[in-house]
């Protein structure tokens, strides 16, 4: 996989190379008959209080190539009118006109009409059907409701467990001193599982206290992806075995049929291509694929994706950092540190990472841990798509099903699986303020070429049609060292939170084992809420429908490019 994302990197710098003074293609295409035009607004329903800006996108067909000038009257609908040209992905020539939304405007229907002047042809005139939807009635949100946790406990398999302290680790210095700390304190075992790590920079510490703790007598066991551990620092996975460190590595890629005699369960698993089909829901965009290519032929690419460490059974950190230098360093990550009894559930998960790995039942047992004073409840979440365990997936989108009025999702890119998808256009539609935070095109350089932001664009048009609002994250584009953006938090009506491993894609939600915390006190997620919101405040900027007819424009070739790329990442 590691190789197959290099190789898209390196077919995307050539396709830079070959188009990007190309993005003009097409532009000069006649339509017939003329004198007819189509409008679409964005978003289609506009709730004031939500949102902000309105785009009307006009397809004109007409004889002439003359770029028209073009007049609407908004009188008390709003200010700021913006109109320019733009060609879609798929080649189309189209105008945005766009305008600042009046916060005072009055709900009901409106019909703008637009007119579109030639110097040397008849005019073309339009109406754009305005939908301004009176401000939902605020729901009281029962996603904390018993009912309610119960549905989600059955989603999960589990159950919500009280009792249990929570630090939220923002700053990745300060994240980075955390886990020394942790790994200082390590008195019996330290259960590590990660993507990948490197032995290089600041994270060599953590490495070398590793090698020193296991010098020490702990029991010191680590559970690495196979493909980006190898492809990344294979000589760090080379020293930790040196120095007797028991490690495995999960996850492959078309193994050959000789592996089926094999004794590792993992192998067992994945040469079981019926099984695995059968297993497959409706809706998983990878199981066409698994019938053109029969049972037997191995072509799934399941990986390991959580990210946790876990010390003597009784603390443990988990989240969206790997273990680099730069996840700590200038990325923005997201972790949190544990303590209480939701750490056994975290101990089983890796326990059973380590059977499924091929490595064997541990001896030693999970200790048992008692809720804590005034402590917090939670709930793990934990998937395995190869075992048919599709439950991060399922929870998220049961949670936004639960929603009431808001929805807060981040990820470092969207590759939205559908049933997903679906959950937050509904929610948009309903006037729940559902909002996404994701890397910007600056801050995607810092990772193949800016490849992951071109995936996310595709899904922008049918998310701001229903009125979900996007922000990415920015920065100074000479910036050596951009902060890309990696946390995975979630949040619900300012009562439940969400932090782990899993991004808004379709690898997280069908090929990639996942893992996260669902935390569900309202204290905790109404101050996590108020974060978020600063953050959009003071870091990002909201793209409306207009911004992403300027990327169309300008990243179209590369967006087409990405569709082919999307399921490797």
């Amino acid at each position: 996989m590691r190789k197959q994302r290099l190789i898209a990197t390196i077919i995307l710098v050539m396709v830079q190379t070959m188009f990007c003074s190309c993005n003009f293609l097409a532009r000069n295409t006649v339509d017939h008959p003329a004198g007819i035009s189509e409008s679409n607004v964005y978003p289609q329903t506009i709730y004031p209080g939500i949102h902000k800006q309105l785009s009307i996108d006009l397809s004109l067909k007409t004889d002439t190539l003359e770029i028209p000038e073009f007049s609407i009257d908004i009188t008390g609908l709003g200010q700021d009118i913006h109109f320019f040209p733009y060609t879609t992905t798929q080649g189309q020539k189209r105008y945005c006109i766009s305008f600042t939304l009046n916060p005072a405007i009055k709900p009901g229907r409106y019909k703008i009409p637009i007119r579109a002047s030639f110097a040397k042809a008849p005019p073309i005139h339009a109406v754009a059907d305005i939908h301004i939807a009176s401000p939902p009635t605020p729901g009281e949100s029962n996603i904390l409701a018993q009912k309610q946790q119960r549905l989600l406990d059955t989603e999960t398999k589990g159950s919500i467990i009280d009792g249990n302290r929570v630090e939220f680790l923002d700053d990745g210095k300060y994240a980075f001193e955390q886990w020394l700390n942790l790994l200082a304190g390590a008195q019996h075992t330290i259960y590590l599982q990660t993507y990948y790590l490197e032995d290089t920079g600041q994270t060599a510490r953590l490495i070398e206290m590793l090698k020193n703790k296991a010098a020490q007598g702990i029991d010191v066991k680590l559970i690495i992806n196979r493909y980006t551990q190898l492809g990344t620092s294979s000589l760090a996975y080379l020293n930790l075995k040196r120095h007797g460190i028991e490690v495995l590595l999960g996850g492959d890629i078309s193994l050959p049929r000789s592996v089926s005699t094999t004794s590792s369960p993992w192998y067992k698993k994945m040469q079981d291509n019926y099984l695995l089909y059968k297993s497959l829901p409706q809706d998983n965009p990878f199981r066409r694929w698994e019938e053109e290519r029969g049972k037997g032929q191995i072509m799934i690419d399941y990986a390991i994706h959580e990210k946790m460490i876990i010390v003597d059974g009784q603390k443990a950190i988990m989240g969206g950092r790997n273990l680099t230098e730069s996840y700590f360093f200038w990325y923005k990550d997201l972790d949190i540190l544990l303590s209480g009894p939701i750490v056994t559930e975290l101990d089983k998960a890796f326990r059973q990472n380590w059977v499924i790995f091929g490595g064997g039942t541990l001896n030693n047992h999970a200790p048992s841990i008692e809720s804590l004073p005034q402590g917090i409840p939670a709930r793990l979440v934990h998937s395995r798509p190869w075992d048919g365990s599709y439950t991060n997936l399922d929870e998220l989108v049961q949670a936004c099903l639960t929603a009431k009025s808001r929805i807060y999702l981040t990820s470092q890119y969207l590759a939205l699986p559908l049933k997903l998808q679906n959950a937050l256009i509904d929610a948009a539609r309903k006037g729940i303020d559902v909002r996404i935070l994701t890397n910007s095109y600056e801050t995607g350089q810092e990772l193949a070429m800016s490849l992951c932001h071109y995936i996310s664009l595709n899904y922008y048009r049918d998310l701001l049609a229903a009125g979900v609002r996007i922000y990415e994250y920015g920065c100074d584009p000479d910036l050596k060292q951009k902060p890309y953006y990696h946390v995975k938090q979630f949040l619900f009506d300012g009562k439940c939170v969400a932090v782990g491993s899993y991004n808004l894609s379709l690898r997280s939600a069908y090929l990639e084992s996942e893992i996260m915390v669902y935390i569900t006190d309202k204290s905790v997620a109404t101050e996590r809420e108020n974060l978020f919101l600063k953050e959009l405040e003071l870091n990002t900027r909201e793209v409306f429908f207009s911004d992403l007819a300027y990327k169309e424009e300008k990243f179209g070739t590369f967006m087409n490019l990405a569709r082919i790329f999307e399921i490797l990442y």
